[in-house]
Formats: structure tokens, C-alpha cells, sequence
């Protein structure tokens, strides 16, 4: 019934590489305005402060986009493992942001992966 859709299936995943592209663009910029962090979290802090903004960006204008893939999953794995077993944050949280938001980008950075990027700008 929804066949005719399958035509789109490029748009569909520039679509999706543009949208993670673009979170992990801001949230990168967004780490340069906070507070220093001490002991292990400086080295990894300003790891991400460069990591996720170019990631982002070579995600958005499509370039490398299976390897920014491969990274954004390193990153999200880390990211869960690190809410679940140290921070003890649930999987929905109203108190801080659960680990929800890293699975759907760790979903999202899987299917860049084993599907392709779709087209890129250059």
C-alpha cells in the first residue's frame, strides 16, 4: 500500500543524516559555553568539544558519513553505559535527560551505517 514511498528512500536517509548531523553540530558548540570540568570528564569533555561539531558537520554536507557513523556509535555506547551504570539515570528521566535520546541516536547512526549515507553535497 505504501510501496510508492520506497522510491524516497534516499531523501529519507539525507533527511536522517542531516538531522543527527545537526544535533551533534549544536550539541558540540554548546559544550565550548560550559563550565571546566575536573578529572577524567576534562580529558573526554574536550575530546567532544571537537569531536561532535566536526562529526556534525561532515555529517551534514555528507562526507565520511560511515565513519562519522562509526564514531557516533562509539559515542552513544559510551554514552548509555555511562548514564546506566555511573550516573544511574533511567531510560525516561524528568530530572535529567535519560538515556532515550542516546539509543534513538545510536538507532539512527547504525542504519547510516549498514544502509550508506545517501547522496552528499559534494
Amino acid at each position: 500500500m505504501l510501496e510508492s514511498f520506497l522510491a524516497y528512500g534516499d531523501a529519507g536517509i539525507v533527511i536522517l543524516r542531516f538531522a543527527v548531523g545537526f544535533i551533534f553540530l549544536y550539541h558540540g558548540i554548546k559544550k565550548w559555553t560550559m563550565p571546566p570540568v575536573k578529572g577524567m570528564m576534562k580529558n573526554m569533555m574536550s575530546m567532544l568539544k571537537f569531536l561532535e561539531p566536526v562529526v556534525g558537520l561532515l555529517l551534514i554536507v555528507g562526507l565520511y558519513s560511515q565513519l562519522m557513523a562509526l564514531i557516533i556509535i562509539i559515542l552513544m555506547i559510551g554514552a548509555i553505559v555511562l548514564k546506566i551504570s555511573m550516573m544511574k539515570i533511567p531510560f525516561a528521566s524528568m530530572k535529567a535527560t535519560g538515556w532515550e535520546f542516546d539509543l534513538i541516536l545510536l538507532a539512527a547512526a547504525i542504519v547510516l551505517l549498514v544502509s550508506g549515507a545517501g547522496p552528499g553535497l559534494f
